[in-house]
């Protein structure tokens, strides 16, 4: 149900209509919004209420199939503003909950010592678990039950409780209380998308943020080429020449598929970041807190590249 406030229910009836059509093009988006909202004002002005005519046209979604079906375009997969907040809400749950299991197993303090080290010092680092016993691996998963409940909050209330949990969930990354705040960056970072993105006036980036964003993916992807080539030039990397190089050549492929803006490489991009986080947890020491935080800045990109960017599925000519 839609809000009979004046003014209100329109404008909100308008942007859910624009998410629902977002992959169609800008010119033609633009038509079907702007004979939606002639049709809303000149029923208005001959007596209607705003509620009446609302409700005359029906849900957002079945206007938008029905000029989808007028124009000739199917209906693409999880389009509209709460298809792309749910799945940005699933992510946020599937990466709090993969937070909760590798500081409460794997992390022996905040700056990262794996359990596996065997130093003096390192071994007097006690986990989470040892330390408080079971059940703090069941408070370290409170805000991904936090994050599931928001699924079932009203759509009409989600806006605000998907902002108050990204408030809450930047608190808890800056007031650290369990030594482990930092490792919960990557969830804050998605559910500020899902913040954001379901409720922005377009749900496809206009021409000037896609191409900041772009630079920044490709910044991004060329930051470990330049540390290989320095690497090389200096002698540094020895036996580890081929796989550097390995992952040299992948992110330039990566960085000139988002320079394309193929569809393929914010997959890439999507797929470098959950590895960077597990690599950081089995496989970089006292490294383990930058590289996370690389990795979920990373992912996030890649995330808000398929659901923002819009881009294309493959070269076209």
């Amino acid at each position: 149900m839609f809000s009979t406030k004046p003014d209100v229910t329109a404008k909100r009836y308008v942007r859910q209509l624009s998410g629902y059509l977002a992959d169609l093009p800008e010119a033609q988006r633009r038509v079907i919004l702007q004979d939606i909202s002639e049709h809303i004002e000149e029923s208005r002005l001959s007596g209607r209420t705003e509620s009446e005519v609302i409700s005359a046209l029906g849900e957002p979604r079945e206007v938008a199939k029905a000029s989808r079906s007028e124009l000739g375009v199917p209906e693409p997969r999880g389009t509209g503003p709460w298809p792309v907040g749910n799945t940005l809400i699933g992510v946020a749950i599937a990466l709090a909950t993969f937070t909760a299991a590798i500081v409460s197993f794997f992390l022996r303090n905040a700056e990262g010592q794996h359990p596996d080290y065997t130093s003096s010092t390192e071994r007097s680092l006690t986990a989470l678990v040892e330390l408080y016993g079971p059940g703090i691996a069941v408070l370290t998963l409170v805000p991904a039950a936090l994050l599931a409940v928001l699924l079932l909050v009203p759509l009409r209330m989600r806006r605000w409780a998907t902002l108050i949990c990204a408030v809450a969930a930047s608190a808890l990354v800056v007031s650290d209380p369990i030594d482990a705040g930092l490792f919960y960056a990557p969830m804050a970072i998605v559910i500020w998308l899902a913040t954001m993105l379901p409720f922005a006036k377009s749900l496809q980036a206009g021409r000037r943020e896609s191409l900041v964003l772009r630079i920044i993916g490709v910044l991004i992807m060329l930051l470990p080429v330049v540390l290989v080539a320095s690497g090389v030039e200096r002698g540094n990397i020895g036996v580890f020449m081929l796989p550097a190089l390995i992952w040299a050549v992948a992110c330039l492929a990566i960085a000139v598929g988002i320079i394309l803006n193929l569809r393929i490489s914010y997959w890439a991009v999507l797929a470098y970041g959950v590895l960077a986080l597990i690599v950081a947890v089995f496989d970089s020491g006292m490294l383990v807190g930058a590289i996370w935080l690389f990795g979920g800045i990373v992912l996030s990109f890649g995330i808000y590249g398929l659901l923002r960017l819009r881009p294309r599925a493959g070269i076209t000519r």
